[in-house]
């Protein structure tokens, strides 16, 4: 495929006509079965429905890349109602790369998908001019021209109050809602602001692009200098692309492991931990907590659930299916990891459930009520369908057969509930000889037209953001900032419950695809596709709601996509593209793969500009890399040969061998770009990396994550972050992060002028690698029993302390260097030791600029830095 590129002035558009063949006329959709859903891993929600039998036709796609049409900065007399209230700012001065928010009103806009941009000509199968673009502008200090402001999407705003149960949190909303812009100045001095907005009231059809705002009166704020320790967002370093650095240039040191939030905002104390400890970087799912699209079908808020594409409601695409039949004909509530709803007794609410019923009779039990109802109560699952099974009713039973109706009924509890504690909030065709009921959409306010108090109450999970989960993250992000620790967020799943069947057309397919989530065009590449467009909807209000959060380390497009496939590329560039438009602070973009390392076709392809940094999945027993061209170390190579499984177990064996093949093998295939381990752990051989050596458990002092960590010393600039955490919390292990932490504290590594040390090694069972600057004349070494493995520990295997020297060059001939030895606490319990230096000697360098170390019975490990370092 051929693309053209035109670069244009910021706010120019540009409108192509292509020739070719004429889209497609959009069909109806067909009939299709229930969303196949694919498990992965046990869970206590309901089971899946079954596959759909029948098989779509494969097909491959082709990416156009968006391309964001932008109207310039200037107010056209509106011609509808559509009107914004005065901005209010939460502070009047604010700290460099904190938050400023502006909270405003909209109202008289004609938008009926107000989480999505004002669009005139989406792709087939959706409707456009059904959104509201609304945005705000900065304009930096000095400068008066309002076309050179920084550009920020807005978004519809809900305030909650977490509302505590025991160990359950649910959230109440607090307020009416409302909307917000959120910005982090980056310039020292006085900013100016406004905020625009167009819809269709204002925007006439066919006119693309629109030039029509309404727009606010502008106010100032000022930036003061940034809070002590705050260094700015996270970028690659431009001095050396290994690494990454903050806006000021301070080196970001990223150790730290998988993490998810469980189902609360609670994170105040183990954030404290981290802080305290060194740990800066967790990578978490973002989109498995329910904040868009559906992601597996395990992670639905409403378990028990089949969403199928017919029927829909009018201007809907999917519903959740209730089928009368069997014991357990219901969906419920409270169910997974994403925010959980509260209500308040005494409390009088409204209850709609717009839903379709075909043929709900009964009653199976004489003399007993039957219909769709809903309930409150215990675990519902087996006994939802059954009378008298002891759950609460909130509402009458509806039966009979009934296009699409909006049943409703008011409701008082006598005490508070969070749902997912005790208690669950179930919709029921209960008592029921047949039927089937199809529900759209649940609500539950306290006053009419109010917020609805359920999380993701429409079932089209595709179609808004729910601004529950949504600010569940603003709590976490926010408390993450204040700590220092930083998120590696995954967007999406490629295995998407909705946007997987949506087909280049808009129509359903029979079965889901990833390319159909990739969302590709196979009949025309320069044409968008439903999929892609509702997932840039959704790649704008991330960088609307969390672009000013210097917390956000990353944002990863999706989980494990295929690492051969195109169209997965094309879909990682777009959404790198899009973050990159959307987010003044442009915020790191990569994508993952569940195996190998495409370096050539992906990560150093100068066609994916806008992908950040390279990421790779490697377990011990998932590893791509390959005995023998694959080994690194001498040792290993000596021993295995072409021995795969001896490789394999060697790197399991020993955890810095674990990080180092992996490290060196990435760098020496030179991406151009950092490098990310996003999933790493010691596994059982033959387990598909499902299964942690239970040993690791029996390290109580953390050999394993000891050696794991300073190893990353090593020249290839690896990021590793842990997979499994039991090992680390059961043996409370994080204060080993802080030994390795507190090494590297004070080291410029990110300088641009640290290359390989290079060591020469003398000595049986003798490692030692680390960094030199031979211009600043200093290095840094861990030096390193090879025989001390966790493996040994744990096996009490006599370990023999090792003796030898080690030398590098890159010293002043002659000069005399100083030498700074470190207690690294190897092998020490996790508390009872803290690293530091140790003692300091000097070493002279030799006529070639050599300096060499003697190491006498060195029984676990040491490090050491020659020359001098700033202090930390």
């Amino acid at each position: 495929m051929t693309r053209w590129w035109l670069r244009l002035a910021p706010g120019l558009a540009l409108v192509l006509t292509m020739c070719g063949p004429a889209p497609a006329a959009l069909s109806p959709v067909p009939p299709a079965p229930a969303l196949a859903q694919t498990p992965a891993g046990d869970t206590p929600s309901a089971e899946p429905p079954a596959s759909p039998s029948a098989a779509a036709t494969a097909t491959r796609q082709v990416f156009l890349p968006l391309i964001t049409q932008s109207a310039p900065p200037v107010t056209i007399p509106p011609t509808g109602s559509l009107s914004l209230g005065a901005p209010l700012a939460n502070r009047a001065s604010v700290p460099l790369y904190d938050k400023f928010e502006l909270a405003f009103t909209v109202a008289g806009s004609a938008a009926t998908r107000p989480d999505f941009p004002y669009d005139p000509a989406p792709p087939p199968g959706l409707p456009g001019r059904v959104g509201i673009t609304v945005e705000g502008l900065f304009l930096p200090p000095g400068v008066t021209d309002w076309a050179q402001a920084r550009r920020v999407p807005a978004f519809r705003y809900q305030a909650y109050e977490r509302l505590t149960i025991g160990e359950g949190e649910g959230l109440y909303p607090a307020g009416a809602p409302g909307w917000r812009v959120r910005f982090a100045p980056t310039a020292a001095g006085v900013w100016r602001y406004k905020v625009r907005a167009q819809d269709a009231t204002l925007c006439p059809a066919g006119v693309v692009p629109c030039s029509a705002w309404v727009e606010t009166a502008s106010g100032s704020f000022t930036a003061t200098a940034a809070r002590s320790g705050v260094h700015g967002f996270l970028r690659v370093s431009p001095t050396d692309t290994r690494y990454f650095e903050f806006s000021d240039g301070t080196p970001f040191l990223g150790l730290g492991h998988q993490i998810a939030f469980a189902d609360h905002t609670r994170v105040e104390t183990l954030f404290d931990t981290f802080q305290a400890n060194g740990v800066t970087l967790l990578r978490a799912w973002l989109g498995a907590t329910g904040v868009y699209g559906l992601g597996f079908w395990f992670w639905d808020t409403w378990a028990n659930s089949s969403l199928v594409f017919t029927p829909a409601a009018p201007g809907k695409d999917v519903s959740a299916r209730i089928v009368g039949a069997g014991d357990s004909p219901c969906i419920f509530e409270g169910f997974g990891e994403g925010a959980k709803a509260a209500l308040k007794g005494g409390v009088t609410y409204q209850l709609l459930i717009r839903a379709r019923l075909e043929g709900v009779t009964g009653p199976r039990v004489a003399g007993q009520p039957f219909g769709l109802a809903a309930k409150l109560g215990a675990w519902p699952k087996g006994i939802c369908g059954n009378p008298a099974n002891g759950l609460r009713s909130l509402s009458p039973y509806w039966s009979g057969t009934r296009d699409w109706t909006e049943y409703t009924a008011t409701f008082t509890l006598p005490e508070d509930v969070v749902l997912g504690t005790s208690d669950f909030f179930t919709l029921a065709l209960e008592n029921v000889t047949g039927g089937t009921a199809y529900i759209d959409e649940v609500r539950v306010t306290a006053a009419p037209g109010g917020p609805n108090l359920l999380v993701r109450g429409d079932m089209n999970y595709h179609l808004y953001m729910d601004p529950a989960a949504a600010w569940r993250w603003d709590t976490i992000l926010d408390r993450a900032a204040e700590r220092g620790v930083f998120l590696k967020l995954v967007a999406s799943e490629k295995q998407d419950g909705i946007l997987s069947y949506i087909q280049p057309d808009g129509t359903v397919a029979a079965d889901p695809s990833d390319d159909n989530f990739y969302a590709i065009d196979p009949l025309d590449g320069s044409r968008p596709t439903k999929s892609r467009r509702l997932q840039e909807y959704y790649w704008r209000y991330l960088s609307a709601r969390w672009g000013y959060s210097t917390a956000v380390h990353s944002w990863e497009l999706l989980n494990e996509g295929d690492p051969f496939d195109v169209y997965h590329y094309q879909a990682a560039e777009a959404f790198g593209r899009s973050i990159h438009t959307y987010d003044p602070n442009r915020h790191l973009v990569t994508t993952s793969f569940w195996h190998s390392f495409p370096n050539e076709t992906f990560w150093a392809n100068a066609a994916y500009p806008n992908v950040d940094y390279a990421d790779f999945h490697a377990y011990s027993d998932t590893t791509w890399l390959n005995a023998p061209d694959d080994i690194r170390d001498p040792a290993v190579r000596a021993r295995c040969g072409s021995n795969q499984n001896c490789y394999l177990s060697a790197m399991l064996d020993d955890s810095a061998l674990f990080h180092l093949e992996h490290s060196l093998n990435a760098w020496a295939r030179s991406p151009g770009k950092p490098i990310v381990r996003g999933e790493a752990a010691l596994t059982v051989l033959g387990s598909g990396g499902q299964e942690s050596d239970p040993a690791l458990l029996g390290d109580l002092n953390g050999v394993w994550l000891h050696k794991f960590l300073f190893a990353q010393a090593g020249p290839g600039g690896l990021t590793d972050i842990y997979w499994y955490t039991d090992e680390i919390t059961a043996n409370r292990l994080y204060p080993v992060y802080r030994r390795f932490s507190a090494f590297m504290a004070g080291i410029p590594f990110n300088s641009g002028a640290f290359v390989d040390a290079a060591p020469v090694v003398s000595g049986a069972g003798l490692r030692a690698l680390g960094q030199k600057d031979p211009a600043g004349r200093r290095a840094y070494l861990w030096i390193d029993n090879a025989n001390h493995t966790w493996r040994n520990t744990v096996t009490h295997r006599a370990i023999a302390p090792v003796s030898g020297t080690i030398t590098v060059t890159g010293f002043l001939p002659g000069a005399t260097v100083p030498v700074a030895w470190w207690e690294t606490c190897s092998g020490q319990a996790p508390g009872a030791c803290t690293a530091g230096v140790q003692r300091q000697t000097t070493a002279v360098a030799d006529a070639r600029g050599a300096v060499t170390l003697t190491i006498t019975n060195l029984a676990t490990d040491t490090a050491v830095k020659l020359g001098t370092f700033p202090v930390p």
